[in-house]
């Protein structure tokens, strides 16, 4: 009641202070009435909550009402509770009340408000930004605050040039902290007065703010700095030296440069045995970075025998000293460099390693570069563990550790390559990478890269997809792998010692010019070592085999009959004996190639049958036409289906009519499809009397039309028509496919009616597709026609509408869209279904109302997912999907996919100037390509949607339903447009 009454009191009096503005009668704003001020009371009594959403909703409100609401929140803002409070001063901050700064401004000093302070902050900023500026620099200044950190962030947002007169004043504060946050303000103005004054900084008596300086300094990429710096380095002050090569030190590793010049060499040296610890430890801090530059012997022998207790002394010792705050995160990091270990900041541990590896320790020089000497006994590892692909290849620099059962693969690089990959880890700050990427998921594979070469040791794990941030590192150990890949394919019965095989083709290997030389002497060593390789390897070197016979049909002399002794010893047709068996079949060696299809024969299965037509295809004419006489029926079938795949010869034809007659179906049947796929105008009559004469059965018939419609469309017309009514399902069917081959005018009525009036649901199914296959703008019309039609039966309408699903074009997409408001179910949903193909938002009401429908809820839930980008699992998605629609129904569905990308934490700034309206962001090319790998399809499918838009391009479309071949094929499409655009165009 108290508050009510305030309330009230203020209410009237700020009334009457707004009613003594000048203005007309008509103008005058009526007084608020109970009502409504009973509801502001609700919203403000609201805002206890805060910051619920229901006190944002009352807050936004209040907001609307204006300048009636004001007087409620100045009233809580100085009676209300602190969350009310909070609340109170965002909202009038917004709305820029000046009368509420003074109020806002005695509101920080509360004790109550210091978790709320950056709101206040904010809200003074907002209303006032100047005198906002002083407020908060007080607050900063004062002595008895404890939380300046928001005050700090609220300033860094605003200072300008203009506020350096009162930062510099505001640096006589006698607190420490409060003169490092102001240095770090200071820094942030672009002038050089400002930056002098942190450089001047350095010599401040306190740690925190002497450090703060340093840091500061150590990310100015700046001469003029610099040039500062260096006039320091003569100063009697050791301390404020040592801050100066902090400083140094800092920028060489930020920017990759090397700024210790020879004047620092002397200073260094004599500053290491200075008495104060910290004095010495930025020394040794500075000379690490000096070492890996130099070959100064003196600085050398410091590395190795100096330097590492040095900085145990000054970065973990037990004695405490003021400094040691500035040096303890360098120091580490110099102490992890110069040693290759890392005990973290266990002093105990240090020391007990330095004590037992003092006498044989040397420094890791290596970051300056990597020599013959160095790499001896240097290794990289790769591997893909912890979940369903597993694999893993060790590449290195000696021959004396190729046996190692730990890896998949072991690879010996030569000094040239190993150095080559090790100083291009270098230049890519290999060494310098957080040891761990990413957060790891049970049950899916993670990648380890680990790098050895003497004392330095480094390994990284990612948890990225596809490696992430070290893909590049990942790729190049591939490259490496597949350019040393014949050291798998040891020949141990030819070369019992691997050393000298080694040696032997490595030389080999290396007198050979051009590519098609290494894969031929590659493929002889694959055939050579197969028999002596193990299981799991033999997959891989069959695969490889095909695929270097399908870049190149040459076979070394003797391979393709030591192949065919490989072929028999496995364990009958698998994908080993698969694989060899089509890479010699690539070579046309006629012996092989018979011998294989005997093989074949004799073992034979429906992999068998298919491998034999792959035989056949591959070899000559000749081949395929000696087994027209073969007593066995299946291998007469098999080669008149390889001669129809053959190129046309009238011999062919001659003997394929003479084979009509063959007493086995599935001979017949073959001869009949090869007449027609070789489209032989002589088989028109032939077949036409076949059919006529009767005696055949349907499954022949059927072959028969199907053939002719391929010889001869005109003359395969008459008679497809005359079975259109046959009482057979099968030559209906036949008749359906056949017709989709003859594509005229009255084929497509035929279908039509086909499509909407036989008994049959498989001939209705068949024509349709014999439709799309036809694809022509008559067919799109019937089909629009037929699904508008409210007479016909809904079946054939759903039917028309899932044919047009196969069909590219945007230009049905206006004309289905009155079908949303169909009065049939399944027309809305089929047509909403179908509107997803080209984007059409207007879709995704009628698929949320099918999210709960008995025979379309799985697709639905698929489709809305792809439209919307947002997937939701559990609860009543139903009710869910209403409720975002509602919220976002206005946003175009580039804006839906920017924001999925940002949930999955891309980095989408590329895509910033597509949101605006611009086509031209070619920059935003590799973000597009990289979410076409990602593990989620609508992610990927909206990824094509963007792409066609921006460049008018179409390589495919990615569904739920397509499997992951078909996905690969449109992405690998996308990858080379972007390599044949160019970077010229990009």
């Amino acid at each position: 009641m108290k508050m009510k009454q305030i309330m009230l009191t203020f209410l009237l009096v700020c009334t009457c202070l707004y009613s003594q503005q000048e203005k007309k009668p008509d103008e005058q704003k009526q007084q608020p009435d109970e009502k409504k001020i009973q509801q502001i009371e609700a919203w403000i009594s609201d805002l206890e909550k805060w910051p619920s959403s229901s006190a944002k909703r009352s807050l936004k409100r209040l907001f609307n009402e204006g300048e009636l609401s004001i007087p409620f929140l100045l009233v809580a803002l100085k009676e209300g509770k602190p969350q009310t409070k909070e609340a109170c001063a965002e909202c009038l901050g917004k709305m820029e009340v000046q009368e509420a700064f003074s109020l806002i401004s005695s509101t920080t000093l509360d004790k109550n408000m210091r978790s709320r302070i950056s709101t206040l902050f904010r809200a003074l900023i907002r209303i006032d930004k100047k005198r906002a500026y002083s407020v908060i620099l007080d607050f900063l200044k004062s002595p008895t605050q404890t939380s300046r950190y928001p005050a700090f962030l609220s300033l860094a947002a605003i200072t300008t040039k203009e506020h350096l007169p009162l930062l510099k004043e505001a640096f006589k504060a006698k607190y420490a902290g409060t003169r490092k946050y102001i240095i770090d303000l200071v820094s942030r103005i672009d002038d050089k007065e400002a930056i002098d004054f942190v450089v001047a900084a350095l010599q401040d008596p306190a740690v925190q703010v002497a450090y703060k300086a340093s840091e500061i300094l150590g990310t100015k990429d700046s001469d003029a700095i610099r040039s500062r710096l260096l006039d320091m380095a003569n100063s009697k002050d050791k301390r404020l030296i040592a801050y100066v090569v902090i400083a140094i030190t800092l920028q060489e590793d930020t920017f990759n440069k090397k700024l210790f010049s020879e004047f620092w060499i002397p200073q260094l040296l004599l500053l290491v045995r200075y008495d104060e610890k910290f004095v010495r430890g930025a020394a040794a801090v500075g000379l690490v970075n000096v070492g890996f530059q130099t070959d100064n012997r003196e600085i050398i022998e410091l590395m190795n025998k100096q330097l590492v207790p040095t900085l145990i002394e000054s970065v973990l010792g037990r004695v405490y000293y003021r400094d040691y705050a500035a040096l303890r995160k360098i120091g580490y990091m110099k102490l992890k460099q110069l040693t290759g270990q890392d005990f973290g900041y266990s002093g105990k541990k240090w020391w007990e390693w330095w004590h037992k590896n003092s006498r044989r320790f040397q420094a890791i020089r290596l970051l300056k570069g990597f020599s013959v000497r160095d790499i001896d006994g240097a290794s990289i590892s790769y591997r893909i563990t912890g979940g369903p692909d597993n694999d893993s290849v060790l590449l290195i620099a000696s021959t004396e550790n190729v046996k190692n059962d730990e890896y998949d693969r072991v690879i010996v690089l030569d000094e040239e390559d190993m150095i080559t990959y090790l100083n291009h880890l270098k230049e890519l700050d290999f060494f310098k990478l957080q040891s761990v990427y990413g957060t790891r998921t049970a049950n899916v594979s993670y990648h380890v890269i680990s790098v050895k070469v003497k004392n330095l040791v480094k390994e990284i794990i990612s948890y990225e997809k596809e490696g992430g941030t070290i893909e590049p590192l990942i790729d190049k150990i591939k490259k490496l792998e597949r350019e040393n890949v014949w050291q798998l394919y040891w020949d141990n019965h030819s070369y019992p010692r691997w050393i000298s095989w080694y040696r032997l083709h490595k030389s080999i290997f290396r007198r050979l010019d051009t590519q098609e030389d290494k894969d031929l002497k590659l493929k002889q060593m694959i055939i050579n070592s197969y028999g002596w390789l193990k299981q799991k390897d033999r997959r891989k070197a069959a695969l490889l085999f095909q695929e270097l016979m399908e870049k190149d049909q040459a076979l070394p002399d003797g391979a393709a009959d030591l192949a065919l002794l490989h072929i028999r010893t496995e364990l009958g047709l698998n994908d080993n004996s698969t694989a060899l068996i089509k890479g010699v079949a690539l070579s046309r060696k006629e012996f092989a190639i018979t011998k294989l299809v005997e093989y074949l024969i004799e073992n034979y299965s429906a992999r068998a049958r298919s491998l034999i037509k792959f035989l056949l295809t591959h070899g000559s004419r000749k081949i395929a036409t000696r087994y027209l006489k073969h007593g066995n029926p299946t291998l007469r079938s098999v080669s008149v289906e390889a001669l129809a795949e053959l190129p046309k010869n009238e011999l062919t034809n001659l003997y394929l009519l003479g084979m009509l007659n063959d007493e086995s179906r599935e001979v017949k049947q073959s001869v009949i499809y090869a007449l027609g796929e070789l489209k032989v105008q002589n088989a028109v009559k032939p077949l036409t009397d076949t059919l006529e004469n009767g005696g055949q059965t349907a499954l022949v018939k059927a072959s028969i039309l199907k053939a002719l419609a391929k010889i001869q469309e005109e003359k395969a017309l008459p008679v497809l028509l005359g079975q259109l009514q046959a009482n057979n399902e099968g030559l209906r069917i036949a008749v359906a496919q056949a017709l989709g081959t003859v594509r005229s005018s009255l084929s497509v009525k035929s279908l039509v009616a086909l499509m909407t009036g036989d008994s049959s649901r498989e001939v209705c199914r068949v024509a349709a597709v014999s439709l799309s296959q036809i694809g022509s703008d008559e067919v799109t019309r019937a089909l629009l026609k037929l699904a508008h039609n409210d007479t016909t039966r809904t079946a054939s309408r759903v039917l028309a509408l899932q044919t047009l699903q196969r069909y590219q074009t945007k230009r049905i997409a206006k004309s289905l869209r009155k079908l949303l408001r169909s009065d049939e179910e399944e027309v809305r949903i089929e047509t909403a279904f179908l509107l997803t193909k080209f984007w059409e938002k207007r879709a995704i009401p009628v698929i949320i109302e099918a999210l709960d429908h008995p025979r379309y809820q799985f697709s639905a839930k698929k489709y809305i997912v792809k439209l919307t980008f947002v997937q939701y699992k559990v609860g009543n998605i139903k009710r869910k999907y209403s409720e975002w629609w509602e919220q976002n129904k206005r946003l175009p569905i580039k804006h839906w996919f920017f924001s999925a990308l940002r949930k999955k934490k891309y980095k989408v700034v590329s895509l910033l100037d597509y949101l605006m309206g611009s086509k031209e962001v070619p920059q935003a090319y590799p973000l597009l390509l990289k979410v076409l790998q990602d593990e989620d399809w609508h992610l990927q499918s909206g990824a094509t949607f963007i792409l066609e838009d921006l460049t008018e391009q179409n390589f495919g479309e990615i569904h739920f339903y397509v499997g992951d071949e078909e996905r690969q094929k449109v992405v690998k499409a996308w990858e080379q447009w972007y390599k044949s655009i160019g970077s010229k165009n990009r």
